[in-house]
């Protein structure tokens, strides 16, 4: 067969494998999606749409589990993994029992010392900046991450190994990073590429919740919001409440004084955006589900009267902070002489002795 044959008869296979990961993903079939998808990227790994596709199988298999473990899969995956290790240690013959039970990809599971040794050629993920992203650069670490993670020679079946949410993370920078080297530095990126880029950083912030990483989970959101608002869409108005509800949701589980980026006057004007948001669509009859937006603007009530009730925490600079201290230490030292009586007590001197009569 001629390379042009090859190349066709390939192009007609991923077409087929979509459409039976769509169909798999809308019967709730998501394993047999996770299979197709991994097969498309087997096949062509040089589009970012099967890595978005296989994500959010990804993430809906991640929350599955978790439906039925109690979100304990994790826990015991890494217990498994740790007594396997010492089953090897103690006798072979235990090894071999579990036989039956599939290899751990090494590049997702590094519980020990040793095994960071062996594979030390491999360097950990390393999240993108978003000012890197904005502007369209590629960091070399993001790009020697993405050829070493995601190499096609071993397979993208190794991603239903592990944490799924993490891995679908590393598919998700990778269809960005795609994403924003398809746009010319001179040129406005399309639309439709600012819209898949929408639908990139809003699984983003979905995962991050359900992993616990908030604050990244709010500018992931933000970022959804402000390209959905550049492309303008018809569908964005509702495309863009629905990621500001989100968003609503991440910022009630940060907190200031730990938290890095987000103040409660942050907290509260974006409260009060979406408020303005949800009144002005159901006053002018935008919305397409009143009573769904009605509930919605109850709910940012209910956050708002949250937010207000909170004890706000005194945060002090450098400087505040130092003042403080040296006020303290000052008193410290004062109550130490105040205390200090022996220089008070008045001691009364010796008298004399006086010389025996002869």
């Amino acid at each position: 067969m001629s390379g042009s044959g090859v190349a066709a008869e390939m192009c007609r296979e991923v077409k087929e494998l979509l459409i039976e990961g769509a169909k798999y993903t809308a019967n709730g079939d998501l394993e047999k999606a996770v299979k197709c998808y991994t097969k498309v990227l087997d096949l062509e790994s040089q589009k970012p749409e099967p890595y978005v596709l296989l994500a959010r199988c990804l993430y809906q298999t991640g929350l599955k589990r978790n439906d039925i473990f109690g979100g304990q899969q994790d826990d015991e995956q890494m217990e498994q993994g740790e007594s396997d290790e010492d089953d090897e240690d103690m006798s072979d013959s235990e090894e071999s029992s579990d036989g039956g039970t599939g290899s751990l990809n090494s590049r997702l599971y590094q519980f020990d010392h040793e095994e960071e040794e062996e594979f030390d050629d491999v360097e950990p993920r390393v999240k993108p900046d978003d000012e890197d992203v904005e502007k369209g650069s590629i960091s070399e670490v993001d790009e020697e991450r993405s050829d070493d993670d995601l190499s096609p020679a071993e397979g993208f079946e190794n991603y239903l190994q592990g944490d799924l949410f993490e891995n679908a993370l590393e598919l998700l920078y990778r269809a960005r990073i795609m994403y924003m080297e398809s746009a010319k530095p001179s040129e406005e990126m399309p639309k439709d590429f600012q819209m898949k880029l929408v639908e990139v950083y809003d699984l983003l912030g979905d995962i991050d919740q359900e992993l616990e990483d908030f604050t990244q989970a709010v500018r992931d959101y933000e970022e959804a919001i402000t390209m959905c608002q550049a492309a303008s869409s018809e569908q964005s108005n509702d495309q863009i409440l629905s990621i500001y509800m989100k968003l609503a949701e991440a910022l009630k589980w940060i907190d200031p004084a730990t938290d890095d980026g987000i103040t409660p006057e942050q907290h509260k004007d974006i409260l009060i955006k979406i408020k303005r948001l949800l009144k002005t669509r159901i006053k002018n009859n935008e919305t397409s589900n009143i009573e769904e937006d009605e509930l919605r603007l109850q709910k940012i009530n209910e956050d708002l009267k949250a937010l207000k009730a909170k004890p706000q925490e005194t945060v002090f600079d450098k400087d505040s902070m130092m003042k403080a201290i040296l006020k303290q230490a000052l008193e410290t030292t004062k109550r130490s002489e105040i205390n200090d009586l022996s220089k008070m007590v008045k001691k009364n001197r010796k008298k004399p002795l006086k010389e025996p009569k002869t």
